[in-house]
């Protein structure tokens, strides 16, 4: 009966890999035919390569025009991954069609070739294309569908296996070095379950901004920034892992999307990319520096990105004040504040749901709100000290604490009774 059982239940993994394995192909094969002309070209440069495609894929576009200076140091941080099965790192050189053959493009996929020469253990691999006007959304979508089709030629999905793509920017500054290793084991310990689901989730990591010696004001207020990511539980985009039952699930990137085009893909699937474990990584904070002075946390609007933007470029740009620092950070306490009471109330039922034994009674209205405060408390004391430690305000700590604690106060009233 156990024999019946066992072949029962693996009879119903295999068909929901191959729907799995279906559901990719349809995603292909229902692309419009320019789409599949240019993905297939691409395809065919990323498998020309003396060994077949992994499952785990870091994916980066680079704009060939402008980040020659960052291929090298961004490459060794995947050289130095441990305890990890094989991976590849596919590099997607782009640049605005006026720039063929212009020396800036030359130099960057100069430096690509002397990344795989100097590390020949590592799976590097790309390809170069030109856009007439380029979009982050479109040359995305372009690279992503690439990938697929080459793990289609390489026959990588043939047996429904999850092709993990990993959403990476070409300036990263640090990973840790079990980052490929946790990836890879999560999704491994999913597919080896009982109940497998063709559509995998999507994860985020653990991402800061690294910290700039000539620009410490604005590192303090973007390690704010940083601050309320990691407490919610939110990804950055340049670290979201997205399955790629999941990207075809969803019809892959908007072409479109000038921002935000991988944010847009995972909320749409109604499919939160909470943080995973042990990837802890720090991406540059040169936006930040080109723009916050004028933008403040405003930074990721539509404007912010264009095929020749400066901050890839230039390193000229000043620290701001602390004044500007103090008045940008002050401008965010009003939301922050409400979105951390929003926290508290969401940590005290997740706690409850995961901790508490299957039949426990519900807890009471009080014990509710002692949960709720005692999550609050903590988040209030975190961030009091972070604002008067790092940010380097007791004012800001202070008026933080005041506006926290009349959202919690709303909150009480209206959601946790």
């Amino acid at each position: 009966m156990a024999g019946q059982y066992s072949v029962a239940i693996e009879s119903q993994r295999q068909n929901q890999f191959a729907k799995r394995r279906q559901l990719m192909e349809n995603y292909l094969g229902q692309l419009p035919s320019g789409d599949q002309e240019i993905s297939k070209a691409m395809a065919e440069d990323l498998n020309n390569f003396d060994r077949p495609l992994a499952n785990t894929v870091v994916i980066i576009p680079v704009a060939a025009h402008q980040e020659a200076a960052n291929v090298r140091h961004t490459v060794s941080e995947y050289a130095r991954q441990r305890d990890c099965e094989p991976f590849t790192v596919v590099l997607g050189l782009n640049a605005p069609a006026e720039m063929l053959n212009i020396e800036s493009v030359a130099a960057t996929e100069q430096a690509v070739n002397d990344a795989i020469v100097e590390h020949p253990d590592l799976d590097i691999r790309y390809t170069i294309d030109y856009y007439g006007e380029p979009v982050i959304g479109e040359i995305r979508r372009d690279l992503w569908n690439a990938v697929l089709y080459a793990a289609q030629q390489t026959g990588n999905i043939r047996d429904g296996s999850e092709i993990i793509g990993i959403n990476h920017d070409i300036d990263l500054v640090k990973l840790a070095s079990t980052y490929i290793s946790r990836v890879q084991k999560l999704y491994a310990k999913r597919d080896a379950r009982h109940l497998v689901t063709p559509v995998s989730p999507p994860r985020g990591s653990y991402t800061k901004h690294a910290f700039s010696p000539e620009h410490p004001n604005i590192s303090a207020a973007v390690f704010w920034n940083d601050f309320y990511y990691r407490l919610n539980d939110s990804a950055y985009e340049a670290g979201i892992i997205i399955p790629m039952s999941l990207y075809a699930n969803q019809g892959g990137f908007k072409r479109e999307a000038v921002t935000h085009e991988v944010g847009g893909l995972t909320s749409n699937s109604g499919r939160t990319a909470k943080l995973l474990k042990g990837t802890y990584m720090e991406t540059s904070p040169r936006r930040y520096i080109w723009r916050m002075n004028d933008h403040g946390y405003n930074i990721w609007s539509t404007d912010s990105f264009s095929a020749t933007d400066e901050c890839r470029t230039s390193n000229q740009h000043p620290d701001i004040t602390q004044k500007r620092k103090l008045d940008i950070v002050r401008q965010s306490l009003p939301g922050f504040a409400s979105k951390f009471a929003d926290l508290a109330v969401k940590q005290t039922y997740i706690n409850r749901l995961y901790t508490a034994e299957f039949d426990a009674p519900k807890l009471t209205p009080n014990e509710l709100l002692v949960a709720y405060f005692y999550n609050a408390m903590k988040i209030s004391q975190l961030g009091h000290r972070i604002l008067s430690s790092i940010v380097g305000s007791p004012d800001l700590a202070e008026d933080f604490t005041i506006l926290l604690g009349r959202n919690l106060i709303e909150n009480v009233e209206i959601k946790v009774s």
